[in-house]
Parts: C-alpha cells; sequence; structure tokens
C-alpha cells in the first residue's frame, strides 16, 4: 500500500472524514460549495496531521523502527 492510500485511511478511519481527506491530498474540488467556500482550512489541518502523526507513533511505539515493517491500518 502506498504512503498516500495509508495516509487518507488514517484519517478517515481517525473520523475526520471524506471532505479532509481530499483536501489533504490535495485533490482539486469543483463542487458548487468550493466555489462559496474560501476558508484555508489551515489550522484544521494542521490538526489532521498532527492526529495522524500520533497515531503513526503509537503504532510504531516509541523504539527504533529502522528495517523494521509496521503495518498502520489493521
Amino acid at each position: 500500500m502506498d504512503l498516500r492510500r495509508t495516509f487518507a485511511a488514517i484519517v478517515a478511519r481517525l473520523g475526520f472524514g471524506r471532505q479532509a481527506v481530499t483536501r489533504l491530498l490535495n485533490h482539486a474540488d469543483h463542487s458548487v460549495t468550493a466555489i462559496y467556500d474560501r476558508h484555508h482550512y489551515g489550522d484544521e489541518d494542521r490538526r489532521i496531521v498532527d492526529a495522524v502523526a500520533r497515531h503513526v507513533l503509537r503504532v510504531v511505539g516509541d523504539g527504533e523502527a529502522d528495517g523494521v515493517v509496521v503495518r498502520l491500518i489493521r
């Protein structure tokens, strides 16, 4: 599984939803709503990325993970 797909799956699994996944993967949004919604979501996106980082660190633990294959999604 590639990193973008893993990242997207973790974002969704953590409950942030498909709209956040789309935005964080930088997919174009040509919907009517996107025309009116001009909020930049920087603070929200930072919280999501931090949550994903905490999740990954919980999965791999505090120890050294060099050369170890770790399953990020169950």
